[in-house]
């Protein structure tokens, strides 16, 4: 019970709107990798010695910047399939190149003119800079599902491992059910004291 009450407070914070973390410092990114590895020894009741890598691949966990990277790539497909929300489809822009023919069936994005480090963290910046990296395949792919699980792998850059839950341990799987519970709960309890003030 103490395992799957870890993975759901540690994991659903380091999940929730985890995206606009792109761009964050080195330092930023290492302090909540050191959560996760943290989470990873917890969850699997391994000793120090293990490697986190190890543990990490063990779970079909994504590491902290890779799964910035994956939320990014996903919401990028989405949008661009179901141009929703309207205010994220229009940020994104095809590349067009009158020189090349070879970028025209590409499905690039084009990335605007940036000259801060801030501006370069934006979503119309971020997005083509993820999307572009990402294999033709996955680019042309029309499939949600096909994406999803595809992308894990690639925005990782290591080989392809699909998510298999009968993978997971029992209380691994039953740690996101309880995660939307306590997230349920802290929600009840805001509202609640929340009225109570007024």
């Amino acid at each position: 019970m103490a395992k799957m009450v870890a993975c759901a407070l540690v994991g659903s914070r380091l999940d929730y709107a985890n995206c606009v973390l792109f761009g964050a410092t080195q330092k930023n990114i290492f302090k909540l990798q050191k959560a996760q590895n943290l989470l990873a020894r917890v969850v699997t009741s391994s000793p120090q010695s293990c490697s986190p890598r190890t543990l990490l691949q063990q779970l079909h966990w994504l590491p902290v910047k890779h799964r910035i990277d994956f939320k990014i790539a996903n919401i990028t497909f989405r949008t661009l399939h179901c141009s929703q929300p309207a205010y994220l489809r229009s940020s994104l822009h095809a590349c067009h190149s009158t020189r090349s023919l070879r970028l025209s069936n590409t499905n690039l994005l084009s990335a605007p003119f940036v000259r801060t480090s801030f501006g370069s963290r934006s979503f119309s910046v971020a997005v083509p800079k993820i999307w572009n990296s990402l294999p033709l395949s996955l680019r042309t792919c029309t499939s949600p599902d096909t994406f999803v699980v595809t992308s894990r792998p690639t925005t990782a850059s290591r080989p392809s491992t699909p998510l298999n839950p009968s993978h997971l341990a029992p209380h691994i799987r039953l740690c996101w059910p309880l995660c939307a519970f306590i997230n349920y709960i802290y929600l009840l309890t805001y509202l609640l004291s929340a009225a109570f003030i007024n």
